[in-house]
């Protein structure tokens, strides 16, 4: 928990603003901490445990597995600042889910839940000036919806969410290829384990089941057995362990406290406990994959409504906008993308266009002259321009038809019958 956040902004005198996934949470922060500096709380940010990406708060009360709806955890957190006398006017930040403001219109000048203001993480991954690489971003325009998995494989020992790439079932595999196991024979943990490379001198006595399910392991090539803090081993490959083994002496410290190397920040430098194979070396692969490194094996945080990049037409074609077209898309709902003629949308343009970039080509456009019979407003079917003037019969430049008769022309970029959109 971040407790002295609040003292440090004191120290500097500027605004603190608390990430926070539950109401609970935040009482505890402002009881013990915040409340000695709350002249410059300038905001709470409620992270959805369910729907943002990266790591979140969700607790061990909660289920992973049964998201529940944020607009009462908001209202929850609400009335808990009110509680503490912390005014309407302090906005609360919701982050997680956001994929358009639309759809938060009943949240927007809602007395109940007070100023709010709305975090984007996943969705300004994809633009333009986005420092991540080119293959990410390519990636996330692909995802269906389950491809975001919430997991708790993170070393920090918190909940995060990331998208189910080879990475993440290499760490699911990993910890589903384990067994229980005690130092002496005690109950069902009769059988002595003899699947080579658990190590020499040392013994583990395993229950019948699993001294069959591990030697199965053994034959596949999972021969190496590595105990982790919960009296249990998990099998994988002999590289594997070796990989495992580097990553944890390499530990550079970058955590306070970490669960894959036992390193702590502290007097003696370890949280006492056994380092834990089932995690990973969370720098290493960060660092890996911003630098370019292969997305398909490296950690790829994402928010669980990255499969909306697929189903939204704003980014059709794998199209990857500016971020000002982004923040007026999702301001005004209008695609402000420049035309393929080369125009910019209009301020006032007719109703919010959905379709996606023109897939007709430049030669195709020069063909369509003022003399081409095609109604202004007309898409075709298959291709569905978008990128007409009104020197070439531009949707969106051109006035609204005032029927929707269809024409029998056909679109000369697909040689297909045009219908009023």
């Amino acid at each position: 928990m971040p407790f002295k956040l609040s003292e440090i902004a004191a120290q500097y005198g500027v605004h603190y603003y608390p990430i926070v996934s539950s109401a609970r949470a935040f009482r505890l922060l402002w009881k013990r901490a915040y409340s000695r500096v709350a002249e410059l709380l300038g905001a709470v940010v409620y992270e959805d445990p369910w729907r943002a990406g990266g790591h979140n708060g969700l607790s061990n009360a909660e289920d992973p597995l049964l998201p529940q709806d944020p607009y009462p955890r908001v209202l929850a957190l609400r009335q808990v600042m009110r509680e503490e006398g912390i005014a309407d006017s302090v906005p609360i930040v919701m982050a997680g889910g956001v994929w358009n403001l639309k759809e938060w219109r009943d949240w927007i000048d809602n007395k109940d839940l007070g100023a709010i203001a709305f975090q984007l993480g996943t969705r300004p991954l994809v633009t333009k000036e986005s420092p991540i690489p080119e293959s990410w971003k390519q990636a996330l325009l692909k995802l269906l919806p389950g491809d975001v998995l919430l997991h708790r494989f993170s070393p920090t020992g918190f909940f995060s969410s990331a998208v189910k790439n080879r990475f993440l079932r290499n760490l699911e595999q990993r910890s589903e290829r384990q067994i229980a196991y005690s130092l002496e024979r005690a109950g069902d943990h009769d059988f002595e384990l003899d699947v080579a490379g658990y190590g020499t001198g040392r013994k583990a006595f395993v229950t019948r089941g699993d001294l069959l399910r591990a030697r199965e392991w053994a034959a596949l090539g999972f021969t190496e057995a590595l105990r982790t803090p919960d009296n249990t081993l998990v099998f994988v490959r002999p590289e594997e362990k070796s990989e495992i083994r580097k990553d944890q002496t390499d530990c550079m410290g970058c955590l306070s406290q970490c669960s894959f190397s036992s390193w702590a920040d502290n007097e003696k430098n370890s949280t006492g406990r056994m380092a834990d194979p089932r995690s990973f070396c969370i720098q290493k692969t960060l660092q890996d994959i911003a630098h370019g490194g292969d997305i398909d094996n490296n950690l790829m945080f994402a928010g669980h409504n990255a499969y909306r990049f697929a189903q939204d037409p704003f980014y059709s074609n794998g199209y990857v906008p500016t971020v000002k077209e982004l923040m007026d898309r999702l301001v005004t709902g209008i695609d402000a993308r420049p035309c393929h003629c080369g125009r910019s949308p209009p301020e006032s343009a007719h109703p919010p266009l959905e379709a996606g970039p023109c897939t007709i080509s430049a030669r195709s456009a020069r063909l369509l002259t003022p003399s081409t019979p095609v109604w202004p407003g007309v898409a075709c079917r298959r291709a569905r321009p978008r990128c007409w003037n009104s020197t070439s019969g531009c949707v969106r430049h051109s006035p609204p038809p005032r029927t929707r008769r269809r024409r029998s022309t056909r679109c000369p970029a697909t040689s297909a019958r045009p219908w009023a959109t």
